[in-house]
């Protein structure tokens, strides 16, 4: 058993700011020992907590993942504070992200007052301020119910890249064929990236696909690994690499964190260049 600072957006965060990337958080959290663990940690990782805000009488959100045999996952969430996160909370801190070039909203799926309709007025706020505008979706605990999945279109549209794994595109879209899945969100309008697992990514941008294998890893714990992979892909499109290379790296540094038994550290900018040229992908 392992207590960690994760979520998508921890995971996000970590990986980017581990990669040079300044970032910041906003979320909500409990004041309670895990609220204090939360900050303690995004600290020691040297990221700002001046958009975490610890409201008083609700608990810390909090996941519990039970990974079995061979990796799958089950995974039972307490809402806590993210119960009263929403479009007035962005509104009121949102001037903390004005140096931000981009925007990642994630967590949608899981946030009652900050779905995915108040996350298309922040995607189109962002737009506006000309940010580049990044969404993932997680997948969806009501198993992409009509509500979620037409919500979820909604607000693709205003989205720049779309960032989701294989599973929850073909839920979103309701397709069984990957490919097709990803052909008909594409026409919604943002750069699509699909994360593969085992099997690599790929993306379709502007009609064009580009893929990548995976590289050969002693998996050890994929937790948070789509997640990291977000944060190298959107490193690398900073750079303006090409989209091969973005998946490339983002496989790499995905791959340098499921290889961690424990989960300590994120990869440096570096490490991650190092290993990329160890295996011939740089």
């Amino acid at each position: 058993m392992a207590l960690r600072c994760a979520g998508t957006a921890g995971y996000v965060a970590m990986a980017a700011n581990a990669l040079g990337l300044p970032v910041v958080i906003l979320s909500t959290i409990g004041q309670d020992l895990y609220g204090r663990y939360l900050l303690s940690e995004l600290e020691r990782h040297g990221l700002p907590t001046a958009g975490v805000t610890a409201l008083d009488g609700e608990s810390t959100p909090l996941t519990v993942v039970t990974v079995g045999e061979g990796g799958p996952r089950a995974m039972v969430t307490v809402q806590g504070a993210h119960k009263e996160l929403d479009l007035a909370y962005y509104q009121g801190h949102s001037h903390l992200l004005d140096d931000c070039l981009e925007v990642f909203i994630c967590g949608s799926y899981l946030l009652p007052k900050l779905d995915c309709r108040a996350a298309q007025a922040i995607a189109l706020d962002a737009r506006r301020k000309r940010k580049l505008v990044c969404f993932d979706p997680s997948w969806d605990p009501t198993n992409w119910s009509q509500p979620v999945r037409e919500a979820t279109l909604l607000l693709l549209p205003a989205v720049d890249v779309f960032l989701p794994n294989m599973g929850e595109l073909c839920g979103l879209m309701g397709m069984a064929d990957w490919r097709q899945a990803a052909e008909a969100a594409a026409r919604l309008g943002p750069e699509l990236v699909i994360k593969r697992g085992a099997a690599g990514s790929a993306a379709l941008i502007d009609g064009h696909w580009f893929e990548a294998d995976a590289l050969p890893v002693d998996c050890r714990d994929t937790t948070g690994a789509g997640d990291v992979f977000d944060a190298a892909y959107l490193w690398a499109r900073r750079q303006g690499w090409p989209p091969a290379e973005r998946l490339q790296f983002a496989n790499a540094v995905a791959g340098l964190v499921v290889q961690q038994e424990p989960r300590t550290d994120y990869p440096s900018l570096d490490e991650a260049l190092r290993y990329c040229r160890s295996t011939n992908r740089d």
